[in-house]
């Protein structure tokens, strides 16, 4: 059981990092796409 509450953890966090890099992404498409118009 703790070790599936660990990889559970991990998932997570993966998740969360990769759900932040994709708003990144956004915010700057929108940044350059703004700068060009």
């Amino acid at each position: 059981m703790p070790d599936n509450k660990r990889n559970q953890s991990l998932a997570t966090k993966k998740l969360v990092r990769n759900i932040a890099l994709l708003l990144i992404g956004i915010l700057a498409a929108y940044a350059v796409t703004t700068l060009l118009l």
